[in-house]
């Protein structure tokens, strides 16, 4: 993968000072999913592809979801709307698309059921 000069430093405090380590965005991003698999405690391999597959024989998502695009697919419209617990839906109502964060910090592991429809 190409160098496109993101790089960010992560910092893990220990006891006597911080320890510094740059990664790339996409190292980032990996760990962040392992996190998330590790939350929802789902027993979920990653893998890589070493190039962009056209005929995906899979179901592709990787074009369905984007922050400045409405979503085309139904299905992930209507899976994206269903509510689950948020802190102040009593006075808001659901607030829908938000961080999968906000299913973690709500629903719990209980979430990897809201993801797994």
């Amino acid at each position: 993968m190409a160098d496109l000069g993101l790089n960010i430093v992560l910092r893990k405090k220990t006891a006597n000072n911080h320890i510094a380590r740059q990664i790339f965005l996409h190292e980032y991003n990996a760990e962040q999913l392992k996190w998330i698999i590790r939350a929802f405690r789902l027993k979920k391999d990653i893998s890589y592809s070493e190039a962009y597959i056209e005929d995906a024989t899979f179901t592709n998502l990787r074009e369905e979801i984007h922050p400045k695009k409405a979503i085309q697919d139904k299905r992930v419209a209507e899976l994206l709307q269903q509510a689950y617990y948020q802190t102040f839906s009593d006075k808001m109502g659901f607030v829908p698309n938000l961080s999968v964060l906000d299913l973690i910090f709500n629903e719990g592991v209980k979430g990897n059921r809201y993801l797994m429809v």
